[in-house]
C-alpha cells in the first residue's frame, strides 16, 4: 500500500531546508526540548492575540569552555542562538499610527525576551528577528479583464500568500475562516479566483506556480442541499493545476493547520506546487 508522507521531509537535503540549523554531540536532547519549547510558546502568544505567523527558524552556535580574545581568556562563553519568524497583524490588533505599530513591536519582542530569559536562565545569548506584515485598512481589490465581465473581487493578502508559496498563511486562514463559521466552498471559491487570476496576469515573477492541493476534514458548515441533523465528519479535496508529489525534483510546500469549532476539530492540509524562476530562467537559456 501507499503510505502518505510530509513532502518537506521528504525532500531535504534536495530542495528543502531544516527549519533548524545545528548540531551537538552531547546537548542534543536539551537543544531539542528547548527549540520546541520556543516554538510552542511564540505560536501560542501569537494564536491568543489572532497573529498569523509564519515559518520559524532557529540557528545556533556551538558553546566553548573558554576563547581568547587580546590575549584574555574568557570562560563559559554563552551560545548564541537566533530566531526569526514573519507574522501577519490584523488590522484590528493595532493603530494607523506608525509609533503605537512601532510601540506594539517592542512589547511583543520585550515579552518573547523575558518568557526565554526566565524559562532557560538566561543559558543562551538570544537575537530575535520578527518581520511583521500590518494589514492594511481593505484587504479586497476589484479588477475587471473585459467590458462584458462583471467585476471580481479578490482577496489581495491571498494573493501575496499564493506569490511566496506560503502555506502557513493560508492555512492559518483557512482555519480562522472555519472558526467564523464560513463554509468550506466559499474559502475554495475565493483561493481558486485568487489563483486564476495570478496565472491570467502571469504576476508570479518569483516563483511560477503550477498547481494547489487543500485537503479538509472535519465537520463544516452545513450546504443548503444537506439536512441539518446531518453532523456527520466528511472529507473534501479541492486541486488547481498540477502536484506531482512523487517526483522529488519537483518544489512543493506542505502545511497543516487545526481549525477549533463548536462542531468540533477540522483538519487542513496545504500543498503548493512551485518553480523558481532562477531556475527555469537557465534550463531557457542552456547555460
Amino acid at each position: 500500500m501507499g503510505q502518505k508522507v510530509n513532502p518537506i521531509s521528504l525532500r531535504i537535503g534536495v530542495n528543502q531546508l531544516w527549519d533548524s540549523r545545528w548540531s551537538h554531540d552531547k546537548k542534543y536532547t536539551k537543544y531539542l526540548e528547548q527549540d520546541l519549547s520556543i516554538r510552542s510558546f511564540i505560536e501560542d502568544l501569537c494564536n491568543y492575540q489572532e497573529i498569523l505567523i509564519g515559518k520559524l527558524s532557529i540557528w545556533r552556535s556551538c558553546s566553548m569552555d573558554s576563547l581568547t580574545i587580546d590575549f584574555k581568556e574568557v570562560k563559559n562563553v554563552k551560545p548564541n542562538l537566533f530566531i526569526y519568524f514573519q507574522m501577519y497583524v490584523p488590522y484590528k490588533t493595532y493603530s494607523n499610527n506608525k509609533e503605537q505599530k512601532q510601540e506594539w513591536l517592542i512589547n511583543l519582542e520585550n515579552t518573547i525576551y523575558n518568557y526565554l530569559e526566565d524559562r532557560f536562565r538566561n543559558s543562551f545569548t538570544l537575537s530575535l528577528l520578527i518581520d511583521p506584515i500590518f494589514e492594511e485598512s481593505s484587504t479586497d481589490f476589484k479588477r475587471t479583464k473585459q467590458k462584458n465581465e462583471i467585476d471580481s473581487v479578490f482577496n489581495n493578502d491571498i494573493v501575496k500568500w499564493l506569490l511566496n508559496k506560503d502555506c502557513l498563511m493560508i492555512s492559518q486562514w483557512i482555519a480562522n475562516e472555519f472558526q467564523k463559521r464560513k463554509g468550506l466552498k466559499e474559502v475554495c471559491k475565493t483561493i481558486e479566483k485568487c489563483f486564476d487570476y495570478i496565472k491570467a496576469e502571469g504576476i508570479d515573477l518569483k516563483y511560477r506556480l503550477d498547481g494547489i492541493k487543500i485537503t479538509c476534514s472535519g465537520r463544516f458548515k452545513m450546504t443548503d442541499n444537506e439536512k441539518r441533523r446531518n453532523k456527520m465528519a466528511r472529507i473534501k479535496t479541492f486541486k488547481k493545476g498540477q502536484i506531482p508529489l512523487q517526483t522529488l525534483s519537483k518544489y512543493i510546500n506542505y502545511h497543516m493547520a487545526t481549525a477549533y469549532t463548536p462542531d468540533g476539530t477540522s483538519g487542513i492540509k496545504i500543498w503548493i506546487s512551485y518553480e523558481p524562476r532562477e531556475i527555469l530562467d537557465v534550463g531557457l537559456t542552456g547555460e
